[in-house]
Parts: structure tokens; sequence; C-alpha cells
């Protein structure tokens, strides 16, 4: 959430921020990453299913970040508020240490440094989501997503593969931002050898999934054409 309050402040003309905080005076030039919903929990707990965090110590990240943001959305979905939980301002990589963190929602790529070192750790587990709360999730800005033994070999998963959901991380700028900023900066995105292709960034493609999100008029003519 500080990227957005450095845009909405005027104290920088574009930034990174998560499609479900994304303020409404702002909108997207171009899709960066995916950030997965990973719901951990210790490996010995009887946690079996999002709800069973009622009452429960739960790690939802720093007040005011987008990742706490996502973790209350995914709360929301299994029908819990933020009363229904022991709220935890810690991030994620202090269940490491802290062990009286019952379990954490990390939303976050799936190679991320302090995830993979959780996982490898072996005192934790991922838990999926349930049909109902994906299809919640999934009438925002959350697309369903599906967790592989062989892409978190250290994470416990079932034999079949895990359910959950991901959100998508953006360039965004102001709403009024002039044309010539954001076409230049589709030009230095997706020009051969571009920026996209070498940090390894979404193709333009990923654009089509979120059509009905606000991008920025120059950003939608550009990348999603054909349609509102």
């Amino acid at each position: 959430m500080e990227n957005v309050q450095q845009l909405l402040g005027g104290n920088a003309h574009v930034g990174f921020v998560q499609a479900d905080a994304l303020a409404p005076e702002l909108a997207l030039v171009a899709p960066l990453y995916d950030d997965v919903v990973h719901v951990l929990v210790r490996r010995e707990s009887e946690i079996a299913r999002l709800a069973d965090l009622r009452n429960r110590r739960v790690a939802l990240g720093r007040p005011g970040s987008g990742m706490r943001v996502s973790a209350l959305e995914v709360l929301r979905a299994a029908g819990l508020t933020a009363g229904d939980i022991q709220q935890s301002e810690a991030r994620f990589e202090e269940l490491l240490l802290d062990t009286t963190l019952e379990g954490a929602i990390a939303v976050t790529r799936g190679d991320h440094p302090q995830l993979r070192e959780l996982l490898n750790d072996g005192r934790f587990r991922l838990l999926g989501l349930g049909a109902e709360e994906i299809e919640e999730l999934a009438l925002g800005p959350f697309h369903p997503r599906t967790l592989k033994a062989d892409s978190y070999p250290a994470a416990a998963l079932p034999s079949g593969p895990l359910q959950t959901v991901s959100t998508t991380a953006f360039l965004s700028c102001s709403r009024d931002a002039p044309d010539a900023l954001v076409h230049a900066l589709l030009d230095a995105f997706y020009a051969p050898g571009g920026v996209a292709e070498r940090e390894g960034l979404l193709p333009i493609a990923a654009a089509e999934r979120n059509r009905m999100l606000p991008w920025h008029p120059a950003a939608r003519r550009r990348l999603l054409p054909g349609g509102p």
C-alpha cells in the first residue's frame, strides 16, 4: 500500500500495485507478475481448511501492506472477519522464530526466498482453498491457481495438486497520466529484449484475463484492442 500512497500523493509517476489494492484514482499500465496465495500452517497442526483459522494467531502482514489487504480478502471468502482470528501484524517469515504463530497467509511469488526457506524448514505445510472460497475470490481480482508438488517439493503437498488463487501485480499510474508516458513505458517493457523479457515478467497476453479492471485508456487501446 505504500506504493499506492506514493502515487496518490504525487511522489511517484508509476509504481507496482496489486490488483486488489488499487485505488480508484489509479489505472493499470502493464501486468508484472502473479502473487500467489499461500496459506501456511504448522505441520503438526490440526488445521485442515481456512475456516479452522478461527481464533488462531495468524500472521497477515504489516498494517497498510498489500499482502495484508489480500490476506483479509482471503479470510472473508471463508466467512471469517478480522475479528474472528487473533490477528498478528507479523510478516509470514516470522513463523520461523515466533512459535506462538499458528499460521500465515503469504501472498507472494512462488519463488520468494523466505517462502522457500519456510517450506524447506520441514515444520510447515501449505493449505489449499475450497471450491466455494475460490469461486468467491474469483468474483474479484483473483484467479484460480493450481500448486503442483514438483513446484513445491518440500511443502508436503497432498498426492494431488493443491488449489488456491493468485492476484496480479501491475505497473500503475494516475488515471490522468499523459498518454505519452504510458506509451513510453509500454515501449520499454515490450520491445524485443525489453524489461518484460529480461526480468521474466508476464507477457502482454496476461492483460486479457484482467480486461475488466481499470486500465489507463492508452494501455487499454494498446494491450486490449477490440472491446471494452
